[in-house]
């Protein structure tokens, strides 16, 4: 059984296991009716329980089976009504871009709903980052789901004018700049934790220095 997630649904394929079951049940069954200890037999059975575990598992497909993950709670009540409104947001996202037909487009979309389930993921482990996001959540990721929807809206009327083909260009070259700006976000927020830690190396530096702890120079 292998899981997948994505979002805030996890995608569980169940494998189906009669395809070894039939395949496996083909040697037994040759030996009792066959010399199986012959080269040519044991080649033909081979070829058989090959070709029986093939078509198998083309009549039995893989089951695959789609549950909700309940969202996470942080205990923080700003951090969780910003995460409830985002995933909101990317729920709306990935709706619209389902039904998008460019893959160029739809690639671009699926990068950015990665880097926003990082920053998503990164509020649900330190929900005072929340408080840094304002804009993000009330500006930036609402705007992208508007001009995804316009996006889906014009190509799915089939509209082929100058002004129609413009627009769906523009939103086109703003998905570029806006990945890259989520992504700049996202490092932003690893930032803060990199400039935590080294003011607490260095606070911990100083305390061995000064209580006699530290026996050489700390390694660059």
């Amino acid at each position: 059984m292998a899981e997948k997630n994505a979002g805030n649904v996890r995608k569980i394929i169940k494998k189906n296991g009669l395809p070894a079951l039939l395949a496996g049940l083909v040697w037994p069954l040759w030996a009792i009716l066959f010399p199986l200890y012959k080269f040519w037999h044991m080649l033909v059975a081979t070829i058989l329980c090959l070709t029986v575990y093939f078509i198998t598992l083309a009549v039995c497909k893989d089951k695959e089976i789609v549950e909700e993950i309940p969202p996470v709670k942080t205990g923080d009540e700003e951090a969780d009504r910003f995460l409830e409104e985002c995933r909101s947001q990317i729920d709306f996202i990935r709706t619209e871009k389902s039904k998008i037909g460019s893959a160029s487009v739809v690639a671009k979309i699926s990068g950015i709903e990665d880097t926003v389930a990082k920053i998503l993921e990164f509020v649900e482990k330190k929900p005072a980052a929340a408080r840094r996001l304002r804009r993000f959540m009330n500006y930036y990721l609402p705007t992208l789901a508007k001009l995804i929807d316009t996006y889906e809206d014009l190509e799915r009327e089939g509209n082929t004018g100058e002004n129609a083909a413009v627009t769906m260009d523009k939103i086109d070259g703003m998905l570029d700049m806006t990945a890259d700006a989520f992504k700049r976000q996202l490092d932003a927020l690893y930032g803060d934790v990199a400039l935590d830690v080294s003011t607490d190396i260095s606070v911990m530096e100083q305390l061995m220095a000064r209580e006699g702890l530290r026996s050489e120079e700390p390694k660059q």
